[in-house]
């Protein structure tokens, strides 16, 4: 799949981090900046609950999660920072994933074992790396992405890597055009929002909520 014309991000990097902390001036505004901040809280705590990254949770607990992550959405958007652009320096660093609705080897589910997942992204090469650390095993998956629009990249999945005790024994190229899109959801310097699909076998999104390694 050919890219959409994508924005640059070079010189976004230097924005302030705390470029989505800012208070609004008007009492509507303020309103939905102090809904965001409770929704923030309450999701973190429901995410915080479920077991094993999410992947064995029911489907009524996955929707009534989904929804909690829209509406904290919807709530930070009085805010005006546009994640994929204007507010993309905040997504640098590493993060580890505290919750998602999808059971693919995203999710750090490999056969009946559920690893600890992580994601590095380098912002200043525009690449990333999501990683599952399952005891001594390491599986890694290199990718960079283009920028589409104030909200969306389109990701490009390079490479995946299988590591024992730190040794790699197997890495290969992914087939070209293997990737997907991620739509940024609220981000903060500690939080993110993201919902993915990967193309062309997803029909519906899938969502991850990442906390800040710390």
């Amino acid at each position: 799949m050919a890219f959409v014309g994508g924005v640059s991000v070079v010189g976004r990097v230097k924005r302030t981090r705390d470029i989505c902390v800012g208070v609004a001036t008007n009492s509507g505004g303020t309103e939905m900046v102090d809904a965001a901040a409770s929704l923030k809280k309450e999701l973190l705590n429901v995410c915080e609950r479920t077991r094993q990254n999410g992947t064995v949770e029911t489907e009524e607990t996955k929707n009534s999660i989904a929804k909690m992550a829209a509406e904290l959405d919807e709530a930070w958007r009085v805010q005006e920072v546009n994640p994929a652009t204007d507010g993309v320096g905040m997504i640098d660093g590493s993060w580890y994933l505290q919750y998602t609705s999808t059971v693919n080897p995203s999710s750090g589910k490999l056969g009946p074992f559920v690893g600890r997942v992580l994601q590095k992204i380098d912002l200043e090469n525009q690449r990333f790396e999501n990683m599952c650390l399952l005891g001594p095993l390491k599986f890694n998956l290199e990718a960079t992405w283009k920028v589409l629009d104030d909200n969306n990249f389109n990701v490009l999945f390079l490479t995946k890597e299988i590591s024992l005790f730190g040794i790699s024994v197997q890495k290969s190229p992914f087939s070209e055009g293997s990737g997907g899109f991620w739509r940024m959801g609220y981000t903060d310097e500690d939080v993110r929002v993201l919902w993915t699909k990967r193309f062309p076998r997803d029909k519906t999104e899938s969502l991850f909520v990442l906390r800040r390694e710390r």
